[in-house]
């Protein structure tokens, strides 16, 4: 793919793991930069690097079999995962 491909919001949800409606809601409050062709949302694969890349954690974190973009609280004996909110 070259920089100039736009995405579907399906193909940024299975991309990023998580349900289209997500993805869709981001572009409607213009959370990421995205356009319309006719009813069907669009989303330029530079905006999604992007995004991705402002929030992302350290590859080490990542490395550690934790979710991605997730934070770890630990209490006692218990580990946490804390997701990001991309409401």
């Amino acid at each position: 793919m070259t920089e100039n491909t736009s995405l579907t919001v399906q193909e940024v949800a299975d991309r990023w793991r998580c349900d289209y409606q997500v993805v869709a809601r981001m572009a409607r409050q213009r959370k990421i930069a995205a356009f319309k062709v006719g009813r069907l949302w669009r989303i330029p694969l530079s905006a999604v690097k992007e995004h991705e890349s402002c929030n992302s954690i350290s590859n080490s974190t990542e490395e550690s079999g934790q979710p991605s973009g997730s934070t770890t609280k630990e209490s006692g004996d218990e580990r946490v995962f804390v997701l990001p909110n991309v409401n």
